[in-house]
């Protein structure tokens, strides 16, 4: 099988988006979107908050996954629910407090 020898010529960033470095400068490119609110400067809205469904799911997940570091041992379920609780809780109430619901 013989191969390509042709070049990929790189494809030029989407219309959507503003790629800067500044010269001498090593750190990665810049994406900035055009026409965003940041740039307008206008007041970002903050995330919508996760209804009660999606708090359920990440209160399921996360007690999935201490269960699976403790191999699925039986008679912990309770505990590692509460535990969920507790950590999807904080993680919410930091991130944006009154964000249930």
């Amino acid at each position: 099988m013989k191969k390509s020898t042709a070049h990929q010529i790189p494809l030029p960033p989407p219309a959507s988006v503003d790629v800067t470095t500044k010269p001498g400068k090593t750190a990665p490119a810049k994406i900035v979107a055009r026409n965003s609110k940041v740039e307008r400067g206008e007041a970002v809205d903050p995330p919508a908050s996760p209804s009660l469904e999606d708090v359920r799911q990440m209160i399921a997940t996360a007690a999935y996954y201490r269960a699976l570091e403790r191999g699925f041992v039986s008679g912990y379920e309770q505990e590692d629910w509460f535990m969920a609780e507790q950590g999807i809780g904080q993680m919410l109430a930091v991130s944006a407090p009154g964000a249930i619901g």
